[in-house]
């Protein structure tokens, strides 16, 4: 699958994402086995399959070590393993280089109903929205965008369908990279990308704080900067979850190898049944408490 190109990890984040979504499909699949439903797994940013490493050449006193590229199972060929099997496998990606190592994969396992969307997540995962066959399915999504490429439209006619349980990695540091900490420095693009993020303008009332300092000149000076701490915005994006998701859990916050926060992983349920909660609920507490 080289020459159909790489999609590489960057953190040890990685090798805990996956194993928690692969801790989730791992007991949906056994949960819902004899429960009457087709159940699906949907893979929005899919990539290739599998997740790559470079680790760079080292003089040590042992000697020259060369470049080494470690592999691991990507989310797909994660989801392809699980037994007992998804009925169907929906891998969804823009990237043609990523979109014909998937294609590879399906005609790998031409058994297992997979099926490879080329194009927009948003406008593919919209297409969710008023399909009669929900009544008889049931889903596991997940999220893993680069950024915030996730639109808030997309995540309501997810929520509609009252059928999808959905694992979702919000960039942190995509937030912070669009919400600077100087208001005067978010162009129009930063403040739309936001907005459309979170469905509302209202994250800038939420996040930024006026504080008046005296000047030497006898004038009152008025500074807006936006909060340091994370939690308020982790903070605020659960609540605006909250507002359509009937279930909400998480964030489990991810760090990069040098300790720096990168994502925070959200657990949403859009199906509003007590019951599907009771089910997915200790599963979803113990994967969000790993280590």
């Amino acid at each position: 699958m080289q020459n159909l190109g790489e999609h590489q990890f960057g953190s040890l984040s990685t090798g805990l994402k996956l194993s928690m979504v692969q801790g989730y499909l791992q007991s949906y699949a056994t949960l819902m086995q004899g429960k009457g439903f087709d159940i699906w797994y949907v893979d929005a940013f899919a990539g290739t399959g599998e997740v790559t490493k470079r680790i760079a050449a080292q003089d040590t006193l042992a000697g020259y070590i060369p470049e080494t590229v470690e592999r691991r199972k990507g989310s797909a060929q994660i989801a392809i393993d699980i037994e007992p099997r998804f009925d169907r496998l929906v891998f969804m990606e823009r990237k043609p280089k990523h979109v014909a190592a998937l294609e590879a994969l399906r005609e790998k396992y031409p058994d297992r109903g997979i099926t490879v969307h080329k194009g927009d997540a948003n406008d593919l995962l919209k297409m969710a929205d008023g399909w009669r066959g929900w009544q008889k399915t049931r889903a596991v999504v997940f999220l893993d965008p680069y950024g915030l490429q996730v639109d808030w439209a997309t995540l309501e006619a997810l929520a509609r369908t009252q059928a999808m349980d959905i694992w979702y990695l919000v960039s942190l540091s995509g937030l912070y990279r669009q919400a600077t900490k100087d208001p005067s420095d978010i162009c129009a693009d930063k403040r739309a990308s936001l907005t459309r993020f979170l469905g509302t303008d209202a994250w800038e009332q939420a996040w930024y704080n006026s504080k008046t300092q005296p000047s030497l000149f006898g004038d009152d000076i008025v500074e807006t900067k936006r909060t340091d701490d994370l939690s308020v915005l982790e903070k605020y994006v659960e609540e605006r979850f909250k507002t359509i998701f009937a279930r909400v859990r998480g964030p489990k916050r991810l760090y990069n190898d040098q300790g720096a926060p990168m994502f925070s992983l959200f657990f949403l349920m859009a199906n509003p049944s007590p019951k599907a909660w009771n089910a997915a609920k200790p599963i979803v507490d113990h994967l969000l408490n790993a280590r």
